[in-house]
């Protein structure tokens, strides 16, 4: 009985070893199949060279260049940080992306560009973000400006409402400072204000009449009437010739040459509460019974506008 059970106690302890050597084996065993956890490649690490500009731009508009190496082709594979804020990646090849700034003032960024599939980042890049905004004036409660118009210089001139009353015209130079332009006259509130040149300011006015208003620094606005009593004019534009476009309600689209010594008026049934000129054409906001359209018309020259389109509805 005894031996037995030493027979059966070495059958065991010989099973034992037999396992561990043929788990040992199996272990030190060539694995063809790779683990998991393997590292994967790990890529080039994306190098930034130069930027364009160069130290600064302004928030949310401008659009950076970046030069450098080991950047992906594939818009989708780069991801250009801005202190952690992501930019919009605009084009993209190995060695320069174009991306659009976030909206992230501040005057200490670190651009970084990461490459989906690369373990590293590359080495940060300090940029400045400025904002593309600035007050130039800190009106107070009872100070109201009512439309606005800009020079070739910077200065801008509006119409300057204090406690319910118009003063007329009043100018802001860049650095902030405020100061009349062009006192009262006849007018009340300018709805729409141009910037003419050699120092001249057109207007119109509400209520609105049959007239746009000039004025220069120093005197009181002169009125440029229309032949049509019916003319009701609110808004206005200058072509690229400086014809001054007019229009509002009362049947017609009228333009003024810059002597302001020929009027020609062109018949439109509909009222319109804006008129821009832009690239050839004249865009005008129809007003319509119950909705706004935008209609264009191509100037053909002083005294011809081309078939008149509607363009949104």
């Amino acid at each position: 009985m005894k031996k037995y059970q030493n027979f059966k106690l070495l059958k065991y302890w010989l099973g034992t070893v037999f396992l561990a050597a043929s788990l040992i084996f199996i272990s030190c065993s060539e694995d063809t199949n790779p683990s998991i956890y393997e590292d994967l490649p790990k890529g080039d690490t994306p190098t930034i060279s130069t930027l364009s500009p160069a130290d600064s731009g302004l928030a949310g508009i401008t659009e950076i260049t970046i030069n450098g190496n080991n950047f992906s082709p594939d818009i989708s594979k780069n991801i250009v940080y801005f202190n952690g804020e992501i930019g919009t990646i605009l084009s993209a090849s190995a060695n320069q992306l174009v991306v659009k700034a976030p909206k992230l003032v501040n005057d200490s960024v670190a651009i970084k560009i990461a490459v989906r599939g690369v373990e590293l980042f590359s080495d940060a890049y300090m940029f400045s973000l400025k904002s593309a905004l600035k007050q130039i004036y800190d009106f107070k409660d009872f100070e109201f400006p009512y439309a606005i118009t800009v020079d070739n210089s910077n200065n801008v001139y509006f119409n300057f409402v204090v406690s319910g009353l118009s003063t007329g015209l009043s100018s802001i130079n860049p650095a902030g400072l405020i100061e009349t332009f062009s006192p009262k006259g006849g007018e009340s509130f300018y709805t729409d204000l141009k910037y003419a040149g050699n120092g001249k300011i057109y207007g119109t006015r509400f209520p609105p009449v049959r007239a746009i208003f000039g004025s220069v620094a120093g005197e009181s606005p002169k009125a440029v009437a229309m032949a049509e009593q019916t003319a009701k004019l609110l808004t206005l534009d200058l072509d690229n010739n400086k014809n001054i476009w007019a229009a509002g309600s009362g049947g017609n689209i009228y333009r003024i040459t810059p002597d302001e010594a020929d009027k020609k008026a062109f018949p439109f049934d509909f009222s319109i509460g804006s008129l821009r000129f832009f690239d050839g054409y004249l865009y005008a906001l129809v007003n319509l019974e119950a909705t706004q359209s935008i209609y264009r018309f191509k100037v053909v020259n002083s005294d011809s506008l081309g078939q008149v389109k509607s363009i949104i509805k």
